[in-house]
């Protein structure tokens, strides 16, 4: 192994185990057993390694798709449901940093913003072919698409803090979490597709998601609820159309199941 791949070995592994912004370049060159100054000829500083672990992660996980999914082969179910989980978890320090990282370095948040457009294309696509195939219903709105997307790209990027917070995932709960957003727009033919009925039964008699009823203020053109404090001049906030307040039954998450493994978590992470 060369040396500049042993240093973004080293690096990830310290990263993910105790956070970037505790780990510097003196700590890593010593785990490398490497002098700080052969560490700084192959890396100006911690946030071109970080950037470079991000490109490479990036890389990895287009090799990892693309072998997996034959579009030539047609349409495939495994396309949206593509297990990412195992593959996230290894770079999990992004997910929980993503923020800082974006906030505190201009040339990750570029190479981030690039990495989210490409995603975004990619699942928008996909949603195209999903309405195509009538998997999903044809009649819905450029923005509505728009917000799930970012809902389903959102589920993906922060796969490893979901885990970390809900125990082992599975299959079930990958599969879940990537299909929630889009539920209401499946047709019949959708829901068998993905076999979604017996999942949801099951998600209700363990008590993870339970019917109940939503009430907000809603705008008919935007298809969207918004909260007493979101709304501009009692106005939607989007297109400052007129709202009306409206209540329809909905599936929710229990949060309180998972009351004390939040807490946990967030004590052990402040």
């Amino acid at each position: 192994m060369d040396v500049r791949t042993e240093i973004l070995q080293v690096s990830l592994k310290l990263f993910n185990e105790f956070g970037s912004e505790n780990i510097s370049t003196n700590e890593i060159a010593k785990k490398t057993d490497i002098s700080t100054g052969t560490l700084y000829y192959y890396f100006k500083n911690k946030e071109e390694m970080i950037v470079e672990l991000f490109i490479k992660m990036n890389k990895e996980y287009d090799e990892k798709f693309n072998k997996q999914i034959d579009f030539i082969k047609g349409f495939n179910r495994d396309i949206i449901l593509f297990d990412d989980s195992d593959f996230l978890e290894d770079y999990s320090f992004f997910s929980k940093e993503a923020n800082i990282l974006i906030k505190n370095d201009e040339n990750f948040r570029k190479l981030n913003n690039e990495v989210m457009e490409k995603r975004e294309k990619y699942l928008y696509m996909i949603f195209k072919l999903l309405q195509n195939q009538e998997i999903l219903v044809a009649d819905i709105k450029e923005e509505v698409i728009e917000k799930i997307i970012k809902i389903i790209y959102f589920n993906g990027a922060y796969n490893p803090l979901l885990r970390s917070l809900d125990g082992k995932e599975t299959k079930e709960s990958i599969k879940i979490k990537k299909l929630l957003p889009l539920y209401g727009l499946l047709t019949e033919k959708g829901k068998e597709f993905f076999e979604v009925e017996e999942i949801f039964e099951k998600l209700l008699k363990q008590g993870d998601i339970y019917k109940g009823e939503y009430e907000g203020w809603y705008c008919v053109p935007c298809e969207t609820y918004f909260t007493e404090t979101q709304l501009v001049d009692g106005k939607c906030p989007d297109c400052g159309r007129e709202v009306k307040k409206m209540k329809e039954e909905a599936y929710f998450f229990n949060m309180k199941k998972y009351t004390d493994r939040l807490i946990k978590f967030y004590e052990e992470n402040p």
